[in-house]
C-alpha cells in the first residue's frame, strides 16, 4: 500500500517539475543525448521520494553517483524499459535506500 501511495505521490510532483520522459526507453535516450533532462528527471524522482522519507540515502552520496547507478539499471535492463521511467527509478531508488 505504502508503495502505491509513493507511486501516485512521485506521479504527480514531479510531473510538475520535471521533464517530458515517460518511459524507460526515453529516459535512456535522455542520459546518453541531453544530459541535463536526464538528470532532472531522475533527480526529480529522488528528491520527492527522499522529502517524503520514502528512501534514506546517506548524506555522502551524491546527485552524479545516483544518476551513475540508474543509468547502469537502465542499460542493465533493456527488458524493462517500456516501463514508466517514474516506476523504474522510484523501484530501484526504494531497493537502493531503504528506510530502517
Amino acid at each position: 500500500m505504502k508503495y502505491c501511495i509513493a507511486l501516485i505521490f512521485v506521479f504527480f510532483c514531479s510531473k510538475a517539475f520535471s521533464t517530458e520522459i515517460n518511459n524507460g526507453n526515453e529516459l535512456y535516450h535522455a542520459c546518453n543525448t541531453e544530459q541535463e533532462d536526464c538528470d532532472r528527471h531522475i533527480q526529480a524522482v529522488y528528491d520527492t521520494l527522499e522529502y517524503r522519507e520514502l528512501i534514506c540515502p546517506p548524506r555522502s552520496v551524491t546527485s552524479k553517483e545516483v544518476r551513475d547507478i540508474l543509468v547502469k539499471k537502465l542499460s542493465e535492463n533493456p527488458k524493462t524499459r517500456h516501463k514508466p521511467s517514474i516506476e523504474l527509478l522510484m523501484g530501484w531508488l526504494l531497493k537502493l535506500f531503504p528506510c530502517q
